[in-house]
């Protein structure tokens, strides 16, 4: 019954005054470019751990992009996420497989099973904690 793009305003506007539907629609708007900005800088902050790169750059660079597979169109966005899953997957896959993380098991307080991976630990002394005789 009510479209799923703009759904906020076009279910705002059947309810309450044009201008409500109006603030909504545009505190969407807003709301989502902020938060493509903030995951652009945290990527950005992120990338340069590995990259001698400003933030800026890098965070312009993700949301370039971003927006190039999106005017690619659904179905090879859709195709990115795939192939992107299945490489998640395949790593997941291989941790296990590999013996390089062990699981660990919790119950939260709601009964819900948490699964985590953690790295096995290693006993390792330097040699200034080493006694010497």
């Amino acid at each position: 019954m009510f479209p799923s793009a703009a759904g906020e305003y076009e279910y705002t506007r059947r309810a309450l005054p044009e201008w409500v539907a109006f603030v909504i629609g545009w505190t969407m708007i807003v709301g989502l470019v902020v938060a493509a900005a903030t995951v652009s800088v945290g990527f950005g902050r992120y990338a340069r751990y590995f990259l001698e790169i400003d933030v800026r750059v890098a965070a312009l660079g993700l949301l370039a992009t971003v927006s190039m597979v999106a005017m690619g169109g659904v179905k090879q966005s859709a195709r990115l996420t795939v192939g992107l899953s299945a490489v998640q997957v395949g790593d997941w896959y291989w941790s296990l497989r590999s013996g390089r993380r062990t699981w660990a098991m919790s119950t939260s307080s709601r009964g819900r099973v948490l699964l985590a991976f953690s790295a096995p630990r290693h006993s390792c002394s330097s040699p200034s904690s080493a006694s010497v005789k």
